[in-house]
């Protein structure tokens, strides 16, 4: 009798079980996971949760990128610390259609990841927001618990108005060099030198957007130890 396809399938899983480690199987699965098409033999998915599963896949892989450039541009943060702010910025810049990438450059450029950083013009935290900036974010975008808190040193709050105001920026000036200018220089001038023809300094946006590049290009380390709260963050 003829073997189905299905069944000679089968059989060649049972040889493979067989023969491979636990480890074997683990790496086995995945790619199958990772390469399988959506619809294998043109038949719909039989669980509706697929799409939902590859969406998590696909969050849990974009956290483990932004904590390797975590990890390394601060390597005093631990472990945990580091998962929650790589899920925290990825979480904020997909809320505002961002790239976290890009955030992780502003916050290199602007405090080297030091949360508590401040400048000799009062910015402060991580993205280096200024008091009276981060008033006026927090009311026009309704950014709850700011009346409560108004500690910038918080990096929740400090990603939550620097990622706000950097939307702002991009859809006022429609230009993502000029949008990094106005995050360092502020709107009122960038808006005053491009009515008056005046050249806008872009050597801010230049080095960010050197960052960018090279966030974008690193090669994450892999990391001994994935935090069970990144299933939750990423759920």
């Amino acid at each position: 009798m003829e073997t189905t396809g299905h069944d000679a399938t089968r059989n060649l899983f049972r040889k493979i079980k067989s023969r491979a480690s636990a480890g074997g199987i683990a790496s086995l699965s995945l790619f199958l996971l990772c390469f399988t098409p959506d619809r294998p033999f043109g038949i719909a998915p039989s669980f509706p949760e697929d799409q939902l599963d590859k969406n998590r896949a696909q969050k849990i892989h974009e956290t483990f990128r932004l904590y390797g450039v975590v990890r390394a541009n601060a390597p005093e943060f631990d472990d945990g610390y580091a998962w929650k702010l790589a899920a925290m910025v990825r979480a904020e810049s997909h809320k505002h259609s961002l790239d976290p990438m890009l955030v992780l450059a502003i916050i290199k450029t602007e405090s080297a990841f030091e949360e508590k950083a401040i400048s000799l013009k009062g910015a402060q935290g991580l993205m280096q927001i200024l008091p009276f900036v981060a008033e006026a974010v927090a009311e026009e975008t309704g950014i709850q618990g700011w009346k409560e808190n108004r500690n910038l040193d918080d990096p929740l709050v400090n990603i939550q108005l620097g990622v706000s105001y950097l939307k702002s920026l991009k859809s006022k000036f429609k230009d993502l060099s000029l949008a990094l200018a106005a995050y360092r220089w502020g709107p009122s001038e960038i808006s005053h030198r491009i009515n008056q023809q005046i050249p806008v300094p872009l050597e801010y946006s230049n080095r960010v957007l050197e960052y960018y590049a090279r966030f974008r290009n690193k090669r994450p380390e892999i990391p001994k130890v994935i935090p069970k709260t990144l299933e939750q963050e990423t759920a």
